[in-house]
């Protein structure tokens, strides 16, 4: 994140939009014939063909119309091409589903030859009941969904990029928990599609049946897009832009609502963390709802639909609100909540997550964008920002996984010095390592008093060469022309003066080069290069 904050975003050309007007059209026409239960299932179902290699899960009962929508989608978003179809079962292997042996070769005795399967070289994946899937076959399917890519033996098959719909009925076999945990983090979102109230199936009834006799809808459709084109679409969504504020605010809010003060990727599984009252400073935030955090794969999913939300929209850049809009979607799957948080909502998992992102967001949005503020004067060497954003980090979750970027920043530096022995007296390292063995173990969640004052008091004190090697490149990042100035005329002296960078303090011999780096550290560009 600090490489990313200091850099700033690469311009790239923008999406052209030219296959806008086609993706409309395929969209009123797949809802002209299938009925959406709401509005917002209408979006998320219209945003997920647009992203490239995009997994979705469609969960819903019997007859809620997921076949149909799967079909539709294929007609008129891909031309009517064949789908790659799995009917999912608990006898099924993975031989059954991802490759096959060519046997005609076999009977006329030549070598053994095994080639993909439809659901390989398909560009529209339609993994038909896939929770009834047994946890061999789902882990087949790891690769094609993550890297697309399917090995058997010595021999490796590439999917083209895709589209993949995989829908089951979460009643039949005890609900999402059918599927493993790895393969459901695979997925970019779920989409729960419910029964219809009464007047959406009586609008239903009467496209069916008034002046017409129409069982099946899935004839109806027409083909609107090709999946050439739709291969442009995913080109040209993906030039859509993520703004560096929104970057970081979708981490913050993905920290407060996953996040933990302990490292959940590491302890066991038996461990409970401590979130009740008087045990965690965080004890009434949501973070304390969540029993199993999600991965960084969410972050990628809320991306990547994110684009595709405002390319839809015809957008250049992601903004916040598409996040806001996607996260129920990309955590529900992935982020389990603690059941005793669900029974208000029914045992709905989206419901959960509707209500508490935005919950979320609308009380710490201000203070996010605060410290992000601050955090970026801090990387400047600002101690003022320092101090506010460790105050913040007190009180916040999601600020206190900001900071804790800042402070790995600060150990990079320490890191590097104290590997230099001599440029240290006996008391300063041996300060700096207990430093850093603190640090480390406020990280597993277990703090002391005492890193406060080292934390205060530390300094370093540096001779020319860890100057010229360690310090430099860390002053150059601030500001390249002025750090170059300084090296180049204090080349072969020593320093002295006392001063301060990013909570590190430096100590060099001589005072006006002290105040020339002071300078530098507060980025104030009164140091131009000679000619």
């Amino acid at each position: 994140m600090a490489k990313a904050l200091s850099e700033g975003v690469t311009e790239t050309a923008g999406p052209t939009f030219a296959l806008h007007p086609k993706v409309k059209e395929a969209e009123e026409t797949l809802f002209g014939i299938w009925v959406a239960a709401d509005e917002a299932i209408r979006e998320i179902v219209s945003i997920l063909p647009l992203a490239r290699d995009t997994k979705a899960l469609l969960s819903g009962p019997p007859g809620a119309g997921k076949s149909v929508l799967i079909e539709g989608i294929g007609k008129t978003y891909f031309g009517g091409e064949v789908i790659g179809k799995v009917q999912a079962d608990p006898s099924l292997t993975p031989d059954d589903c991802l490759y096959k042996l060519d046997l005609a070769k076999l009977i006329r005795g030549e070598d053994e030859k095994v080639v993909p399967r439809r659901v390989v070289t398909s560009r529209l994946k339609w993994l038909n009941e896939f929770a009834r899937a047994n946890n061999v076959l789902q882990d087949a399917f790891l690769g094609l969904l993550s890297e697309r890519e399917v090995e058997y033996r010595d021999q490796k098959f590439t999917s083209p990029n895709f589209l993949c719909l995989a829908d089951y009925n979460p009643a039949e076999l005890g609900g999402e928990q059918d599927l493993s945990w790895p393969i459901a983090d695979r997925f970019d979102a779920l989409v729960a599609i419910p029964t219809l109230s009464l007047l959406k199936r009586v609008s239903l009834t009467l496209s069916k049946y008034q002046g017409k006799h129409l069982k099946d809808l899935r004839g109806s459709y027409s083909n609107v897009l090709t999946s050439e084109e739709m291969q442009s679409v995913w080109d040209d969504v993906e030039k859509v832009t993520v703004p560096q504020p929104v970057s970081v605010l979708t981490e913050m809010l993905m920290e407060a609502i996953t996040g933990c003060v302990y490292d959940r990727s590491r302890v066991s599984t038996l461990y409970k963390e401590k979130c009740s009252l008087g045990r965690c400073a965080f004890w009434n935030e949501v973070c304390s709802k969540i029993e199993r955090p999600a991965s960084f794969r969410a972050t990628d999913a809320l991306v990547s639909l994110g684009k595709a939300r405002a390319w839809r929209e015809k957008r250049t850049e992601i903004s916040v609100d598409d996040i806001l809009f996607l996260f129920p979607y990309v955590l529900a799957h992935r982020a389990k909540v603690k059941a005793q948080f669900l029974l208000p909502y029914g045992g709905d998992t989206l419901a959960f997550y509707k209500k508490e992102v935005n919950d979320a967001y609308e009380a710490k949005a201000e203070v996010w964008k605060r410290a992000m503020g601050y955090f970026y004067e801090a990387f400047r060497g600002n101690k003022d920002a320092i101090s506010k954003i460790r105050d913040m980090a007190d009180r916040d979750l999601a600020v206190k996984g900001l900071f804790a970027n800042f402070e790995e920043h600060i150990v990079e530096i320490l890191n590097e010095l104290a590997s230099s022995k001599g440029a240290f007296t006996g008391k300063e390292l041996a300060e700096a390592e207990e430093y850093l063995k603190l640090l480390s173990a406020e990280k597993q969640g277990v703090y002391s008093p005492k890193l406060a004052e080292l934390r205060e008091k530390l300094t370093l004190t540096v001779d020319r060469d860890s100057y010229l090697r360690l310090v430099l490149p860390k002053l150059a990042e601030m500001e390249p022309n002025a750090a170059s100035v300084v090296s180049g005329e204090y080349h072969g002296k020593k320093f002295d003066a006392d001063i301060s960078i990013e909570d590190v303090r430096l100590s060099f011999t001589d005072s006006e080069t002290a105040e020339r780096v002071r300078r530098i550290a507060n980025n104030k560009k009164e140091v131009k290069p000679e000619s």
